[in-house]
């Protein structure tokens, strides 16, 4: 068939030609054709393997669409009705993970638990049925929180991984998930043996997982995460810590493993190595992993979500005294806006580009496969196709980046770029961890971090959730908002944009005279993850006759990246060019 032709050579024209020919022949079916049932879960399944490889929405809705319809028509005690369940449960999961209705996940559980009770307790998918139930229970604890949904879950990876043989491949990921599920317990309620148990049984998967294994990334973060927990509760063990450096590393240079999970590695040992005083090896691995970010699906890596990785280690490279540039790397990435260009200008070019960087950053399922293949070639071909998939990515942004205008694609501007960028006044870039705080201003001159002790993550998040909640109900509550928006924006001053423009009176670059300003200038805001929205333009005191506050010293914008601001310059230059 054309569709196991493309699971075995990864040609994306064989699962066209296959949903095609899927389609023509249910067409040609009559309403009561036996076969038609059949037809259409199939059909659905080939759908649904190309949403994975192009995350097209309309093929994972049309996946569900053509599976319901084939149970519908499939009699009540049919041996096929257990797999269509399966492939139901998986897919509305799926939806589910997509969009956030909470009833595609209840009916994915529903399937899920009817795909289980049809399975035989010595049928070979038993194990498999079990675990897929326990993830989608899994999810719905993350959802509400019901520590039954957990315990349920840790229930089905137990006999998933009990009706496992010994050498069957799958041990690792049964064992992997057991343990995560066994650290969340250990998160909620605190008991130690939970904690030892998600290391044995993460221990346990590392073993059994081949080292260019797509997977090997995850597993070793997992065990380097409970590896941490034990060094934070064990009198900060230098084994255990060493350990966790040591995983978070090789997650990270996992080259078949998905760009998202290298980069969530390179973040955790960035923390690890700055907390131990290596500032510029902690500065040095983010500054690496940013150039991951272009091979990152963009259904997963929305900008708010890029913010907020980008937020979670930028704090860590400002510590550096070199790292001015490598902060701003970070914040300089707006990765769709090109993208949409380049789509639009040479469509056959992006396209091959984005099916790349769709494979290279999704999971890899070596039990979809051929029927004639060992579980062994299943991986090893799995693994090679991985291998060439990475490659050719790199091959096609090299070729990306040769055609004219195109040099810079997904690539931080230069030093001197992000200085140029400043002429018309300084860019601001605020941002606050857990680790530090700091302001990055770019002027035409000089790029500079600047310290701000006093803007603490956690008031930062205590006010920003308290700015949200600002608006609306009674006179008293309107009258209680403005005092706290009033203190909120002195606040915001004295921790924030007060030291930033102390800095730039000493900068030759900003013309003042006296307490005043002869020119008002122009400053570019940033804030990064939860600075996203706090008011810079309005921080200060607006007594009469006070200028310790922005209005009185620039003329504020609003940018999300520093890379968008240069893309929006150079459309306007585009357009009065012609």
């Amino acid at each position: 068939m054309l569709s196991t032709r493309f699971e075995r050579m990864g040609d994306l024209r064989d699962l066209q030609k296959a949903i095609k020919e899927a389609e023509e022949r249910l067409a040609a079916m009559a309403l009561d054709n036996p076969y038609r049932a059949a037809v259409q879960s199939i059909l659905g399944n080939i759908l649904y393997t190309r949403f994975e490889r192009i995350g097209d929405l309309e093929d994972l809705q049309k996946a569900i669409r053509h599976g319901e319809e084939g149970l519908a028509a499939t009699p009540p005690n049919h041996p096929d009705r257990a797999v269509m369940h399966t492939n139901l449960g998986v897919q509305l999961s799926k939806m589910f993970e997509r969009m956030g209705n909470f009833g595609d996940l209840q009916r994915a559980i529903k399937h899920a638990e009817e795909a289980l009770s049809a399975t035989p307790q010595d049928h070979p998918a038993r194990a498999w049925r079990h675990g897929s139930l326990g993830n989608i229970l899994s999810a719905r604890f993350e959802w509400k929180g019901d520590l039954g949904d957990l315990q349920k879950a840790i229930n089905h990876c137990e006999e998933a991984l009990a009706a496992t043989p010994q050498d069957h491949p799958e041990r690792a990921a049964w064992h992997n998930s057991l343990g995560v599920r066994l650290y969340r317990r250990f998160e909620r309620i605190g008991d130690p043996g939970d904690l030892q148990k998600a290391i044995k049984h993460a221990e346990e998967a590392l073993a059994a997982t081949p080292p260019d294994h797509p997977d090997r990334a995850i597993v070793c973060g997992k065990l380097a995460t409970f590896s941490t927990s034990n060094f934070l509760g064990n009198l900060h063990s230098l084994e255990d810590f060493n350990k966790s450096l040591r995983l978070y590393l090789e997650a990270y240079n996992c080259r078949t493993s998905s760009p998202r999970n290298r980069i969530q590695a390179a973040r955790c040992a960035a923390a690890l190595l700055y907390i131990s005083g290596k500032f510029p090896e902690s500065s040095s691995i983010f500054e690496d992993a940013v150039n991951l970010v272009p091979r990152v699906d963009l259904r997963f890596l929305m900008r708010d979500d890029q913010q907020h990785v980008l937020s979670q280690i930028s704090g860590l490279a400002s510590a550096a005294a070199s790292l001015g540039r490598g902060i701003i790397m970070g914040f300089s990435i707006d990765a769709r806006s090109e993208a949409s260009d380049l789509k639009t200008d040479h469509p056959l070019v992006f396209d091959k580009f984005n099916r790349l960087r769709v494979e290279i950053d999704s999971e890899i399922d070596c039990m979809n496969c051929a029927s004639d293949e060992t579980l062994d070639q299943r991986r090893n071909r799995a693994v090679s196709r991985r291998y060439e998939a990475v490659n050719d990515m790199e091959q096609i942004l090299n070729h990306i980046r040769s055609l004219p205008g195109y040099d810079g694609f997904l690539l931080p501007p230069s030093q001197d770029e992000l200085m140029e960028m400043a002429t018309s006044g300084p860019i601001v870039v605020f941002n606050s961890t857990s680790f530090r705080s700091d302001a990055i201003i770019v002027t035409k001159l000089d790029i500079t971090a600047l310290d701000l002790p006093k803007l603490s993550y956690d008031d930062t998040v205590s006010r920003m959730q308290q700015l949200a909640s600002f608006g609306g109900g009674s006179f008293v509550k309107r009258g209680q908002d403005a005092k706290g928006m009033k203190d909120l924006l002195l606040w915001l001053w004295d921790v924030a944009v007060g030291p930033v423009f102390d800095h730039l009176e000493a900068s030759p670059t900003y013309i003042s005279d006296g307490d005043h300003k002869t020119n008002l200038k122009r400053i570019w805001w940033i804030g990064v993850g939860q600075l996203s929205m706090a008011p810079f333009h309005a921080a200060g005191d607006h007594s009469p006759g006070s200028t310790r506050n922005t209005i009185s010293q620039a003329i504020s914008s609003y940018i999300p990246t520093i890379k968008a601001l240069s893309y929006a310059r150079q459309k306007q230059l585009h357009l009065f060019e012609e």
